[in-house]
């Protein structure tokens, strides 16, 4: 029975969105106890999770072949991403930077994507256009880019396992 190569890349991402989904629960419940107000910006949040899921996918259907052709990749990767998170604006607010700062975090595709969750939750607002703007062009072409050399290099695979 042939199953496409991409299911199991698919699977991954999509168990890790479901854990992201799952975890907003208890979030919900914490911002009961605190008694921070639920706003109807709140029913934006499926939004930065699909943008989210797709950039994800994207960068997990960039990385699975290299993976697998390359040991050194995952070690690599997690090394990249822990310092990746530290250049991301995810503990501490954007607005707590510098001037100087903060347009070097910008260029950090993350930001938009946090800011994307943030906003909805602490400001009870939608994010502003530039930041769905962003999020949306850094998901969609972090899709398409992983989606290309998924395909281009899915078939050498086989070889490596």
């Amino acid at each position: 029975m042939y199953v496409p190569k991409s299911i199991f890349v698919i699977a991954t991402v999509l168990a890790g969105t479901v854990n992201l989904v799952i975890s907003l629960v208890p979030l919900a419940l914490i911002m009961l106890v605190l008694g921070h107000p639920f706003s109807p910006a709140l029913a934006f949040l499926p939004v930065p999770v699909l943008l989210a899921t797709l950039f994800s996918l994207g960068i997990s259907l960039a990385l699975a072949p290299l993976c697998v052709m390359f040991a050194d990749i995952v070690q690599i990767y997690q090394a990249a991403l822990t310092a990746w998170m530290y250049l991301t604006p995810v503990i501490y607010p954007l607005s707590a930077l510098p001037d100087h700062y903060k347009r070097l975090i910008l260029l950090n595709p993350m930001t938009h994507l946090v800011e994307a969750f943030r906003t909805p939750i602490y400001q009870g607002t939608i994010p502003s256009e530039h930041v769905l703007i962003a999020s949306t062009v850094v998901s969609v072409a972090s899709f398409a880019l992983g989606w290309i050399i998924f395909e281009r290099y899915s078939d050498r695979i086989a070889y490596y396992v």
